[in-house]
């Protein structure tokens, strides 16, 4: 089942209708504007393309004494559970360890690839269509991402990242469909996160 159906049936997303879609100028393009589901549903696709870029995401590591330090804990639990012959929960606490590391060693697909239509925004193949967007602002203490909202819960926030040569660009056209913010509003977790942060030393530096 398409997860936006289950979204839709638990009302955390607006169900797609034909009251939100912009009406295709001509017949030919009625085909290409629109897709209908198997619900009767109608979603708009995206239209004509206006600008696109590609972010590449530095690689993503945990700093050494992180990793000594979760091994240590690991094992010490890991010979308490043996003590106690609590086999399956040691089976579960290795298979989780063996994930994680698969998943640190597994090069992430980290081309970000974006595209801006005169009727939505595509973010890495998902496309949203301006009207079930809200506004836009930069993300405070990163010169190369920003902040897109959405009306519904899921996904809330989309966040972009961008190379400066493209910002003034990209901002220019974001700007003709949505409303430009100039104050990064903090939700929930951003607030917790900006409030910890300071805190919290995750690199290999003591």
């Amino acid at each position: 089942m398409d997860l936006r159906k289950i979204t839709d049936l638990l009302q955390l997303t607006t169900p797609y209708s034909e009251k939100n879609l912009v009406k295709p100028t001509n017949e030919a393009s009625k085909e290409s504007d629109t897709k209908t589901e198997e619900n009767g549903l109608v979603k708009q696709v995206p239209q004509e393309e206006l600008f696109s870029w590609k972010y590449t995401l530095p690689p993503f590591n945990l700093p050494k004494r992180i990793l000594r330090s979760g091994f240590v804990f690991v094992f010490l639990f890991s010979i308490f559970l043996v003590l106690a012959q609590e086999w399956l929960f040691l089976l579960m606490i290795l298979g989780l360890v063996f994930i994680l590391n698969l998943l640190l060693k597994t090069k992430n697909q980290n081309l970000l690839t974006y595209k801006i239509y005169n009727n939505g925004f595509d973010f890495c193949g998902t496309f949203y269509s301006w009207q079930e967007l809200t506004m836009y602002f930069y993300y405070d203490g990163a010169v190369d991402q920003l902040i897109i909202n959405s009306k519904d819960p899921l996904p809330g926030r989309i966040y972009v990242y961008f190379n400066e040569e493209d910002k003034e660009k990209i901002d220019q056209l974001l700007n003709q469909y949505l409303f430009k913010n100039l104050i990064h509003q903090k939700d929930f977790y951003e607030y917790i996160i900006f409030k910890v942060k300071p805190y919290l030393n995750l690199s290999d530096e003591k």
